[in-house]
């Protein structure tokens, strides 16, 4: 592959996380409100339960509307993702969502799912960098997976 070109790329929105979060967080805070007379390892469990919701939903609500877009480039031996240097070779699979705007996960070889910093949807030119990018992982003999993937939040 002789382009370099370079595409702006965004964190996918996590709107699902985000909403199934304060549900839980409700459901939590409501069990808390009503079991305060009766405080044992539960309670504890569902205090620290509650803080673990909030955690997830902060980070869900920071990825999703107020980290700035970031840039991939693919080269030759590598996909330059958010500052990081990938080579062909440390790349298990490529993974493409099939909804509407597709979702790109980028699995390293000995990692069981998808890290947060290598999970992306493009910007804008949504064909033509998913076409760039399976062109590139065929050209390396990488595997491409077209379907859901599990990633961390």
């Amino acid at each position: 592959m002789k382009n370099n070109k370079t595409y702006a790329i965004v964190n996918p929105s996590a709107i699902k996380t985000i909403v199934s979060m304060l549900l839980i967080i409700a459901i939590q805070i409501y069990r808390l409100i009503h079991q305060k007379d009766d405080v044992d390892n539960l309670y504890y469990f569902v205090i620290a339960l509650t803080v673990f919701g909030v955690l997830v939903l902060i980070v869900s609500v920071v990825r999703t509307y107020i980290m700035e877009p970031r840039e991939i480039r693919i080269n030759n031996e590598s996909i330059h993702i958010r500052g990081r240097i990938i080579r062909a070779e440390e790349i298990k699979m490529i993974m493409i969502s099939i909804n509407k705007k597709q979702v790109i996960g980028i699995k390293p070889k000995g990692k069981l799912i998808v890290p947060l910093s290598l999970y992306y949807c493009y910007m804008k030119d949504q064909d033509e960098g998913i076409q760039d990018l399976v062109n590139w992982a065929n050209e390396k003999g990488i595997k491409l997976e077209m379907g859901s993937f599990v990633r961390w939040l």
